[in-house]
């Protein structure tokens, strides 16, 4: 029986622009940097545990993709990767909220995380202490490590998590923790939260 819906944000809750954490201009013609590229990314992914400080993390990722832009043009860019919340959502967690428990796990950054809770009011919906941070707590998905810590703070068993994400690799490392899982965009949700009776 789910009694738990573990959230991710980026795609699922929350809307992010069609550029990418990159702008197209920066790019070579032959290297692509999609959302894809961005999941993938050894800098991108040391930047979202919390080890690399903007300055560190914007040098690093114009070093690796050969970007044609400054560390403070790319810093102004990234931060406004994240535009908002999908039509309907805050809707559809407040209407959750009286009959499940809601967490948020996130692979997010200091630069963005401060967006989530001053700009969206994440905390309105979802509890503080259930939401989850990559920088915060050290570990990202699809890291195994990062669902085993989320299930020990939650205090919940895995077969009681239902978790939604768009990745598909974070969906099989979730369900190898034992959780079920679903891949949904926003647009989805509804449909996906009807199909697997929680609405």
């Amino acid at each position: 029986m789910i009694t738990t819906i573990l959230f991710d944000l980026g795609q699922v809750l929350i809307r992010l622009g069609d550029e990418g954490p990159v702008a197209a201009a920066w790019l070579s013609d032959d290297t692509p940097f999609s959302l894809k590229e961005w999941f993938h990314s050894p800098t991108g992914l040391a930047f979202e545990r919390g080890e690399l400080a903007p300055q560190q993390f914007a040098e690093a990722l114009i070093h690796d993709l050969a970007l044609n832009t400054t560390p403070e043009q790319l810093l102004a860019h990234f931060r406004g990767w994240p535009q908002g919340w999908f039509e309907g959502t805050t809707d559809i967690l407040t209407a959750l909220s009286d009959r499940y428990e809601l967490a948020v796990l996130s692979n997010t950054n200091e630069l963005h995380y401060p967006r989530l809770i001053e700009e969206f009011a994440l905390d309105r919906y979802i509890a503080e202490q259930n939401i989850f941070a990559s920088h915060l707590i050290g570990k990202a998905k699809p890291d195994p490590a990062c669902f085993n810590y989320v299930l020990a703070q939650l205090d919940c068993p895995a077969e009681s998590v239902l978790f939604l994400d768009d990745s598909p690799a974070n969906i099989i490392s979730a369900r190898s923790a034992g959780m079920h899982a679903e891949q949904v965009t926003g647009p989805e949700l509804n449909q996906v939260l009807t199909r697997t009776g929680i609405l």
